[in-house]
């Protein structure tokens, strides 16, 4: 029987977080890989991303008798596993745990189609012992909203690759006059907030998220065209980064919030318990800021006048990363929530 990973991402990036789940759970795991994570920007490759979504795990549910335990680092690997074995009304034989589990609200028809889905497929947890959410708020919220044993959920904090030290970044500060605001992302993000706070600023903002349209409004210059290597550029040449959360009880940003922390980049987010109560703490290792166009703009301007508050931020934000928010620490709290269930 083999414990596998679902991943939609390359092997390098598996690398550190199967190693700490590895020595947390004391098992061997193999990572089985399916990337469906293209960038949006037309519907061909929206359309291939719905069929892989259904189709790879598909196949791992044909293959489930070989499988003793299932950790669905996409998460809709894992939520798509358990609708096959719901709808096929098989008896369950693995163990599985749905990694950063996040349930986006959509509107109109669709929207309620995709509710009904989520809540056919999770099954009161029926064919789930383990859900990971990267924010604390969202475990009574989904527990209670899918009808899900809360003991079933863990807080775990999310973690990337150390981008930085592969690049050997020399994490050197950026002037002001020479950087940029940077604020990247796709989910939950109020960009109209962004362009109207910074837009007449004298100073340069950059967007970079595929689901826009790609212009440029005043001094803020949206892009759909950044890829992941072009992105990490521009963590090192950036002033610093913008995190503007839509709706705050949604979990999102925490990518981006520990891209920054890897850089050593002063981050500045808009207040969301996701984010603010989990992650970052105010003018110890970021800055939070209720979302007006005052606060931001004071929140930039006070990055640029206090360096000693930029020297602060940029040093503990890099201290918590190799502390908190790495590969290796993300597969060590899995393998801790997994075993537990």
């Amino acid at each position: 029987m083999e414990n596998i990973i679902l991943i939609d991402s390359d092997l390098q990036e598996a690398q550190d977080f199967v190693i700490g789940l590895q020595e947390e759970s004391g098992k061997e795991w193999k990572v089985i890989v399916c990337n469906s994570n293209k960038p949006r920007t037309n519907r061909l490759y929206n359309y291939l991303r719905y069929f892989k979504y259904f189709m790879f795990p598909f196949q791992i549910f044909l293959k489930r008798k070989i499988y003793n335990d299932i950790i669905a680092w996409q998460q809709f690997y894992g939520v798509i596993f358990s609708f096959y074995c719901r709808l096929f009304k098989v008896k369950k034989s693995n163990r599985l745990c749905i990694m950063t589990f996040i349930y986006k609200e959509k509107s109109g028809l669709l929207g309620k189609i995709y509710e009904k889905f989520v809540d056919f497929a999770l099954c009161n947890g029926e064919y789930i012992d383990a859900i990971t959410c990267t924010a604390k708020t969202e475990m009574k919220y989904y527990s209670d909203k899918f009808n899900i044993p809360f003991e079933k959920f863990t807080f775990v904090p999310w973690g990337i690759l150390d981008y930085a030290k592969e690049s050997e970044y020399d994490f050197k500060p950026i002037a002001f006059e020479e950087g940029f605001v940077f604020s990247p992302g796709r989910s939950n993000r109020d960009w109209d907030f962004v362009i109207k706070s910074l837009k007449n600023e004298t100073y340069r903002t950059l967007i970079a998220c595929d689901d826009l349209k790609k212009e440029t409004i005043g001094n803020v210059v949206i892009d759909n065209t950044i890829d992941m290597d072009a992105s990490l550029k521009l963590f090192e040449k950036c002033f610093c980064v913008l995190v503007s959360i839509d709706n705050p009880y949604i979990s999102s940003g925490q990518t981006v919030l520990i891209q920054a922390m890897n850089y050593g980049k002063p981050v500045i987010i808009t207040k969301s318990p996701g984010l603010s109560d989990d992650y970052i703490e105010d003018h110890v290792n970021g800055i939070v800021i209720e979302k007006t166009v005052e606060n931001l703009q004071a929140a930039i301007m006070e990055l640029k006048n206090d360096t000693d508050l930029y020297m602060r931020l940029s040093h503990n934000g890099r201290k918590e990363y190799e502390k908190k928010y790495s590969k290796y620490s993300l597969g060590k709290n899995v393998g801790a929530a997994f075993a537990i269930r």
